[in-house]
């Protein structure tokens, strides 16, 4: 869950005018990234936020693996 706090606070700052812009459905309401963010801080509906989270594409674990493959291809260069 921390991983997902820190892709939250980073989405944040990188795009702020998006923060208070609802991307996801939880429980039934729309949620913004602030608060998803306080959501997953409080420990509230946390396997709904990280779906939410990954429909709307801020938490793309493929493009993670990505990067983590390009870092080490850049290390054994």
């Amino acid at each position: 869950m921390a991983y997902q706090i820190q892709k939250l606070n980073r989405f944040i700052a990188n795009n702020p005018a998006l923060a208070d812009v609802p991307f996801g459905i939880v429980r039934g309401v729309p949620i913004t990234p602030r608060q998803a963010l306080a959501m997953l801080q409080r420990g509230e509906a946390v396997s709904e936020v990280v779906a939410a989270m990954s429909a709307a594409g801020i938490d793309p674990p493929q493009q993670d693996w990505v990067l983590v493959e390009d870092y080490y291809r850049r290390l054994l260069q």
